[in-house]
């Protein structure tokens, strides 16, 4: 349903003054369909190691890849149609929210933006996303009330830290941050900040995400 919708929300600019709204929810959604078959072809890969079969074991781990440079450019396109929604405003000020649900587009959008460059990463920088977005995903994670949305806010700019260490302050500790926000999340029964800690601290990333950390350069997004 997502992937459908996602190629006919853009046409509704001709009779809807914004789109992106929408746009950005939708695009997460098909983003976490690939996602999804990513984590499939994972466990065919871990099926096919323990079998020791490599041919397998090899198609599996490629298939993955595929997926998740999927995932990364779906995500991208719903980050790009936050920033669309919300221009960027001088001085990296928040923008102002007219009600909840604009709260609500702008943290789906962050969380676009988040898993784009981790998923990006986890493909070995395939879907060429610009990693500078994480820092603006970041600045976007401080405009939000991080106990009225369930500690998704701190979790957020916590995998940042755990994904690129070297820009946290040196006085904070990420996986604290990052423990505190889902004890934040489950003392009001959701549990949102515990799906962003285990996208940011997933086994299957740490190689990726090592590389990029030493290799890629960092891309601007505009």
């Amino acid at each position: 349903m997502a992937e459908a919708l996602t190629l006919l929300v853009p046409s509704l600019s001709q009779i809807n003054a914004s789109p992106y709204k929408l746009a950005v929810i939708l695009d997460f959604l098909s983003g976490s369909c690939a996602e999804f078959k990513a984590r499939e072809e994972e466990l065919r890969y871990l099926r096919a190691i323990h079998a020791k079969n490599v041919a397998e074991a090899q198609d599996a781990r490629i298939q993955q890849k595929r997926y998740l440079n999927l995932a990364a450019q779906r995500q991208l396109k719903g980050y790009l149609n936050l920033e669309l929604a919300y221009p960027e405003l001088p001085g990296n000020k928040c923008p102002q929210f007219a009600n909840w649900n604009d709260e609500f587009y702008w943290l789906v959008g962050l969380m676009d933006g988040l898993q784009a460059v981790l998923n990006d990463l986890a493909s070995e920088g395939s879907a060429n996303v610009p990693l500078d977005i994480s820092l603006k995903v970041g600045r976007g994670a401080s405009c939000l009330d991080n106990a009225q949305w369930w500690g998704v806010p701190d979790a957020i700019q916590a995998a940042i830290w755990v994904s690129f260490p070297a820009n946290k302050p040196e006085t904070i500790e990420p996986l604290l941050v990052l423990d505190k926000a889902m004890q934040t999340g489950l003392q009001q029964g959701m549990r949102l900040a515990q799906v962003v800690a285990a996208n940011a601290v997933s086994p299957g990333r740490d190689d990726s995400l090592q590389k990029a950390q030493g290799n890629l350069p960092i891309r601007s997004v505009r």
